[in-house]
Protein backbone atom coordinates (compact mmCIF):
# COMPACT_ATOMS: atom_id res chain seq x y z
CA UNK A 1 0.00 0.00 0.00
CA UNK A 2 1.17 3.48 -0.80
CA UNK A 3 2.35 6.04 1.72
CA UNK A 4 -0.73 8.10 0.80
CA UNK A 5 -3.06 5.27 1.90
CA UNK A 6 -1.21 4.89 5.20
CA UNK A 7 -1.20 8.64 5.76
CA UNK A 8 -4.96 8.85 5.07
CA UNK A 9 -5.63 5.97 7.47
CA UNK A 10 -3.58 7.60 10.22
CA UNK A 11 -5.24 10.97 9.67
CA UNK A 12 -8.67 9.37 9.90
CA UNK A 13 -7.77 7.52 13.10
CA UNK A 14 -6.24 10.61 14.70
CA UNK A 15 -8.78 13.20 13.56
CA UNK A 16 -12.11 11.36 13.38
CA UNK A 17 -11.94 8.64 16.01
CA UNK A 18 -11.94 9.48 19.66
CA UNK A 19 -11.99 6.02 21.23
CA UNK A 20 -12.07 5.71 24.98
CA UNK A 21 -9.83 4.18 26.05
CA UNK A 22 -7.40 5.10 23.31
CA UNK A 23 -5.65 2.39 21.33
CA UNK A 24 -2.54 1.13 23.12
CA UNK A 25 -1.22 -1.13 20.35
CA UNK A 26 -1.92 -2.39 16.84
CA UNK A 27 -2.31 -5.83 15.28
CA UNK A 28 -3.47 -7.17 11.93
CA UNK A 29 -5.89 -9.80 10.72
CA UNK A 30 -3.65 -12.59 9.42
CA UNK A 31 -3.73 -12.52 5.62
CA UNK A 32 -5.62 -15.27 3.80
CA UNK A 33 -3.25 -15.48 0.88
CA UNK A 34 0.06 -15.59 2.71
CA UNK A 35 0.79 -12.04 1.54
CA UNK A 36 2.32 -9.67 4.05
CA UNK A 37 0.43 -6.61 2.72
CA UNK A 38 -1.98 -6.38 5.67
CA UNK A 39 0.80 -6.90 8.20
CA UNK A 40 2.95 -4.29 6.46
CA UNK A 41 0.21 -1.65 6.39
CA UNK A 42 -0.70 -2.36 10.05
CA UNK A 43 2.95 -1.97 11.08
CA UNK A 44 3.23 1.30 9.16
CA UNK A 45 0.00 2.62 10.71
CA UNK A 46 1.27 1.65 14.16
CA UNK A 47 4.57 3.40 13.55
CA UNK A 48 2.90 6.60 12.33
CA UNK A 49 0.55 6.54 15.35
CA UNK A 50 3.52 6.02 17.69
CA UNK A 51 2.09 2.70 18.90
CA UNK A 52 3.69 -0.74 19.16
CA UNK A 53 2.74 -3.42 16.66
CA UNK A 54 2.29 -7.01 17.85
CA UNK A 55 1.46 -10.05 15.68
CA UNK A 56 -1.19 -11.22 18.15
CA UNK A 57 -3.22 -13.46 15.84
CA UNK A 58 -2.48 -16.49 13.73
CA UNK A 59 -4.63 -18.52 11.37
CA UNK A 60 -5.11 -22.06 12.66
CA UNK A 61 -7.51 -23.36 10.04
CA UNK A 62 -7.70 -22.88 6.30
CA UNK A 63 -11.13 -22.04 4.91
CA UNK A 64 -12.58 -21.25 1.49
CA UNK A 65 -12.63 -17.57 0.50
CA UNK A 66 -15.59 -15.66 1.89
CA UNK A 67 -16.84 -14.67 -1.57
CA UNK A 68 -17.65 -18.34 -2.27
CA UNK A 69 -20.51 -18.26 0.24
CA UNK A 70 -23.99 -17.09 -0.65
CA UNK A 71 -25.09 -15.33 2.51
CA UNK A 72 -24.00 -13.75 5.75
CA UNK A 73 -24.88 -16.82 7.83
CA UNK A 74 -22.57 -19.03 5.77
CA UNK A 75 -19.81 -16.43 5.84
CA UNK A 76 -20.05 -16.22 9.64
CA UNK A 77 -19.63 -19.95 10.15
CA UNK A 78 -16.87 -20.13 7.57
CA UNK A 79 -14.55 -18.09 9.81
CA UNK A 80 -15.56 -19.50 13.19
CA UNK A 81 -12.49 -20.61 15.18
CA UNK A 82 -10.00 -19.91 12.37
CA UNK A 83 -7.87 -17.59 14.53
CA UNK A 84 -5.88 -18.10 17.71
CA UNK A 85 -3.97 -15.64 19.83
CA UNK A 86 -0.19 -15.75 19.90
CA UNK A 87 2.26 -15.10 22.73
CA UNK A 88 2.58 -11.54 21.37
CA UNK A 89 -0.89 -10.60 22.70
CA UNK A 90 -0.71 -7.37 24.70
CA UNK A 91 -2.85 -5.64 27.29
CA UNK A 92 -4.79 -2.51 26.49
CA UNK A 93 -7.14 -1.45 23.73
CA UNK A 94 -6.08 -2.64 20.31
CA UNK A 95 -6.48 -1.30 16.79
CA UNK A 96 -7.23 -4.35 14.62
CA UNK A 97 -6.32 -3.66 10.98
CA UNK A 98 -7.55 -5.43 7.85
CA UNK A 99 -7.21 -4.31 4.26
CA UNK A 100 -10.75 -4.88 3.02
CA UNK A 101 -14.07 -5.96 4.46
CA UNK A 102 -17.39 -7.04 3.02
CA UNK A 103 -19.66 -8.70 5.56
CA UNK A 104 -17.16 -8.00 8.39
CA UNK A 105 -17.28 -11.53 9.80
CA UNK A 106 -13.52 -12.00 9.54
CA UNK A 107 -12.94 -8.82 11.57
CA UNK A 108 -15.62 -9.90 14.04
CA UNK A 109 -14.07 -13.33 14.56
CA UNK A 110 -10.55 -11.89 14.89
CA UNK A 111 -11.80 -9.34 17.42
CA UNK A 112 -13.64 -11.99 19.42
CA UNK A 113 -10.47 -14.09 19.50
CA UNK A 114 -8.51 -11.14 20.91
CA UNK A 115 -11.19 -10.38 23.52
CA UNK A 116 -11.53 -14.04 24.55
CA UNK A 117 -7.74 -14.15 25.02
CA UNK A 118 -7.85 -11.21 27.44
CA UNK A 119 -7.31 -8.17 25.26
CA UNK A 120 -9.07 -4.96 26.20
CA UNK A 121 -11.36 -3.20 23.71
CA UNK A 122 -10.88 -4.01 20.05
CA UNK A 123 -11.24 -1.23 17.49
CA UNK A 124 -11.59 -2.76 14.00
CA UNK A 125 -10.25 -0.73 11.09
CA UNK A 126 -10.32 -1.60 7.39
CA UNK A 127 -8.82 0.35 4.53
CA UNK A 128 -11.73 -0.34 2.19
CA UNK A 129 -15.14 -1.94 1.96
CA UNK A 130 -15.83 -4.33 -0.89
CA UNK A 131 -19.15 -4.16 -2.64
CA UNK A 132 -21.28 -7.28 -2.70
CA UNK A 133 -20.64 -9.51 -5.63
Amino acid sequence: YSDEVVRAAVEHIEEVWEPSPAQAWVTAVPPESGSDDVTDVAQRIASDLGLPYAPALETVESTPPQHEFANSFQKRWNVEDVFAETAALRNGAVLLVDDTVNYRWTLTEAGMTLRDAGSDRVYPFALAKRTNR
